[in-house]
């Protein structure tokens, strides 16, 4: 938590392991880092049989997981809805 006791981008992501949260929830909060200057790669990873993430770099954290999915086509739309940058990879 930050001294106004609201939570980080990490915290909030780590704060749903299982990838539950629907879709468009989470599309809103990598929508929100972005707004943040956080930077999102461009690619899904698979983090376990049933987990799969978005992953990118926070100015404070560095490099993090920033959402979890049970599926890579739930990953891949989510990723596919938020706004491309001009280098593929590099998403802000």
């Amino acid at each position: 938590m930050n001294d106004r006791g609201e939570r980080g981008p990490a915290e909030m992501a780590a704060s749903n392991p299982t990838g539950s949260t629907p879709p468009d929830q989470q599309l809103s909060f990598l929508e929100g880092l972005l707004a943040e200057h956080a930077t999102i790669a461009g690619d899904v990873i698979e983090l376990g049989e049933h987990t799969w993430a978005i992953h990118g770099s926070i100015a404070v954290d560095g490099d993090e997981i920033l959402a979890e999915f049970e599926t890579e086509s739930r990953a891949r739309m989510v990723l596919g809805q938020l706004p491309s940058a001009e280098e593929p990879g590099d998403l802000r």
